[in-house]
């Protein structure tokens, strides 16, 4: 994959999360929020796809199974963080 393209992936996804969150903002009615989370979901899901891209590259196959553990663990907390 060329640097440029990778450069493309996480300005759009950047793009996405910035334009969610602004139509956020103001407090919109529900159709908007319900359009707005899913541009962010898009722009974080291109991030996490390069993220798992970059750790992929490193040539190691623990690095990338540790990635991945901490998925299960970071959304217990913020499981418990929301129900509190």
């Amino acid at each position: 994959m060329s640097y440029s393209l990778v450069l493309t992936y996480i300005a759009t996804g950047a793009i996405c999360q910035f334009i969610g969150y602004c139509m956020l903002s103001p407090g919109p009615p529900f159709k908007v929020i319900i359009l707005a989370y899913t541009i962010i979901g898009v722009g974080e899901s291109l991030q996490n796809v390069q993220a798992n891209a970059f750790v992929a590259a490193l040539g190691s196959n623990s690095k990338l199974g540790f990635l991945h553990a901490s998925y299960g663990p970071c959304a217990k907390n913020m499981t418990n963080f929301m129900a509190n």
